[in-house]
């Protein structure tokens, strides 16, 4: 197994490395040092000490992507967990389902509705499993920042999963913008950085009973 690292280098000369855990992508991942020239990458399920890292894919079959996580979780909870490997949950469950009420925050609406669908279908690219089109229907809605937000089902996973992985480690993933009929949400500048794509394929819009905008 190769790797293409955005962050800083986790292993020296010489180090080997061995997978201790099931992975996939999505999952955020640290590096245990077991012996004095051995690694193992292992799923973060718990404080950790030393840098922590997001699976992506890489530019290759056999390459996988590292996106260093600042700061380094120091309580995360993984983006596809040991529980939702085992337990595929139905789609649409939850207080922010779509038609249903809203969830408290991001995490929560990750939790409840992405991270289900994630394990039920780990190859899809996005949220209503289409690899292209537009669609306004809704996954989810939550609050952030005294606003609630709809998720619209051709959300890409990548910058959700990026977005989870910092509000995991305590860090604030949007920025709001204006659109024509009221506000989005955006990754921040630095983790737009990360994203492979140069599309947004983020689609979070300010929402109110009356409509949405």
């Amino acid at each position: 197994m190769r790797f293409e690292v955005d962050g800083p280098a986790f292993a020296g000369e010489g180090d080997e490395v061995e997978i201790g855990d099931p992975i996939r992508r999505g999952d955020v991942v640290w590096f245990d040092r077991v012996e004095p020239h051995k690694l193992v990458m292992r799923v973060v399920a718990g404080p950790v000490s030393g840098q922590c890292f997001l699976i992506d894919k890489g530019s290759e079959p056999d390459v996988l992507r590292l996106v260093a996580v600042e700061p380094s979780p120091a309580d995360p909870q993984p983006l596809a967990d040991t529980a939702l490997r085992d337990t595929a949950l139905p789609l649409g469950t939850g207080a922010g389902a779509a038609g249903g009420g809203v969830h408290d925050d991001f995490p929560a609406f990750m939790q409840a509705v992405v991270l289900p669908r994630r394990a039920a279908s780990p190859t899809d690219i996005r949220l209503d499993g289409a690899t292209a089109g537009g669609s306004r229907g809704v996954a989810g809605r939550f609050r952030h920042h005294d606003r609630v937000w709809v998720v619209h089902e051709d959300t890409h996973y990548e910058p959700l999963a990026l977005a989870y992985a910092a509000a995991q480690a305590g860090a604030n993933p949007f920025v709001e913008e204006a659109t024509a009929r009221g506000r989005c949400l955006s990754l921040t500048p630095e983790l737009r950085a990360r994203q492979r794509s140069p599309h947004k394929y983020l689609y979070i819009y300010s929402w109110s009973p009356a409509g949405e905008s």
